[in-house]
C-alpha cells in the first residue's frame, strides 16, 4: 500500500509543477502584453499631447527667389534654412520643451521614419552640463573646446542630440545613418528668426 502512495505523491507533485508552470506562463504573457500595450498607448499619448507644427504645411515657410525654405521653430524663436526638395516639420514636446523631434518627408517616405522622426534637436543654456552626468563641463566650455557641435544663438546652444536616431520600429542601419547625416548637417545652419 505504501508503494502505491509514493507513486501517487510523485504524480501529484509533477501535476502541481505543470499547473504552476502553465499559470506562470499565462501570467508572463499577460504582463508582457500589458507592457507592450502600455508602451504603444504611452507613445500615442505623447503624440496627442504634443503640439505638431509643420513648417511647410500649417505654418507657412519663408521663400526667397532661390527657393530657400525654412523650418521655423516658433517656440524657440529660431529657424533652419534649407534648399532641398525635402519638407521638414517638427513636434514640440510639452513634457520636454528643450527637445524637439524633426520629421523629414523624404526620410518618412523612404524609410518610414514617422514614429520617431529624423532625429532630435536639443536646446541648452551655456551653464548646463554638456553631458547627462552633472560633473561634466558646461555646454559653453565644451563648445569652446569642440567647435562645430553646437550652434550658439542668444543665450542658448542648440545641437543635434539624437545621434542614434531610431527612425522607426523597423530601423535599418541605412535609415539610421541617413537620419543622422541629415539632421547633423541641418542643425548647423540654425539661425535666429528675424523679428
Amino acid at each position: 500500500m505504501s508503494q502505491k502512495q509514493k507513486g501517487f505523491a510523485a504524480l501529484e507533485t509533477i501535476l502541481i509543477i505543470v499547473i504552476v508552470a502553465v499559470i506562470s506562463g499565462i501570467g508572463w504573457y499577460a504582463l508582457h502584453t500589458k507592457h507592450q500595450t502600455d508602451k504603444i498607448l504611452s507613445q500615442a499619448d505623447k503624440i496627442s499631447q504634443s503640439v505638431p507644427v509643420q513648417s511647410n504645411k500649417s505654418a507657412p515657410s519663408s521663400k526667397s527667389s532661390a527657393g530657400q525654405k525654412y523650418l521655423v521653430i516658433k517656440e524657440w524663436g529660431v529657424r533652419i534654412p534649407y534648399s532641398s526638395s525635402d519638407t521638414y516639420s517638427y513636434v514640440y514636446r510639452t513634457d520636454t520643451p528643450t527637445i524637439i523631434d524633426v520629421i523629414s518627408k523624404n526620410l518618412s517616405d523612404k524609410f518610414g521614419c514617422t514614429q520617431f522622426g529624423a532625429g532630435e534637436i536639443g536646446k541648452a543654456q551655456g551653464s548646463d552640463p554638456s553631458a547627462p552626468d552633472e560633473s561634466s563641463e558646461s555646454v559653453a566650455q565644451y563648445d569652446k573646446e569642440n567647435p562645430g557641435r553646437f550652434v550658439h544663438i542668444g543665450n542658448y546652444y542648440y545641437a543635434f542630440v539624437h545621434d542614434q536616431a531610431s527612425c522607426s520600429e523597423t530601423v535599418t542601419l541605412e535609415a539610421q545613418n541617413a537620419a543622422n547625416d541629415e539632421m547633423s548637417k541641418l542643425v548647423l545652419n540654425m539661425q535666429a528668426t528675424p523679428q
